[in-house]
């Protein structure tokens, strides 16, 4: 995939994909018959659907958390609140029916994230507005959440990404049965995000 389609893709969907193609099509000697043709043979998901992206460096996170390793020692797991990488997120984007338009975050993150924690922070946003995020940074691969499997397929193939295991740890207790903090917000964020959809 050339990253003229996916930049096209990325920031107008069809219209802009097209025109971007036969401009391109045009300046290498190809007809516009000839254009069009080859225009066809992109995935028709590709050419219909637009995704809007709020790109995010989280370096503060980073500076804090090698503080509190001064204290606990170096060998002590990240003990971050995934919630704060989505500091902002929902405030840059209106409603949007994913099918049409996805939108999203793309975060870069020098701080392994806790999984579960991680999930549970994404649950929490406004599925109307924040369909998707991305723990990425200039390498192939990247850790994607979706609210739907299929725009999580989606999103790697548009990207041409491959799964990661470098910005997510699994937090051995995170299976247990105990009551913690995240099993008593349930019901809280369930309500809240009942109203979000009631908007």
């Amino acid at each position: 995939m050339y990253i003229e389609q996916v930049f096209a893709a990325v920031v107008g969907g069809k219209d802009a994909l097209r025109t971007r193609f036969l401009t391109d099509a045009a300046t290498h000697g190809l007809t516009a018959e000839q254009a069009n043709e080859l225009f066809s043979l992109i995935p028709t998901p590709l050419a219909n659907r637009s995704v809007l992206l709020d790109v995010k460096r989280r370096t503060t996170d980073f500076i804090a958390q090698m503080e509190e390793m001064k204290d606990d020692g170096a060998d002590a797991p990240p003990d971050h609140d995934p919630a704060l990488l989505f500091r902002s997120v929902e405030q840059k984007f209106v409603g949007a029916d994913p099918d049409t338009r996805l939108q999203g975050v793309w975060i870069l993150t020098d701080i392994k994230q806790d999984e579960h924690r991680l999930r549970s922070a994404f649950a929490d946003l406004d599925e109307s507005k924040v369909h998707f995020a991305i723990l990425g940074d200039w390498k192939p691969d990247a850790y994607v959440l979706a609210r739907q499997e299929q725009d999580r397929e989606y999103l790697m193939e548009l990207f041409q990404l491959e799964p990661s295991t470098r910005f997510t740890f699994k937090n051995p207790n995170a299976g247990n049965h105990a009551i913690d903090g995240d099993t008593l917000q349930a019901p809280l964020r369930a309500l809240t995000r009942a109203r979000h959809r009631g908007r």
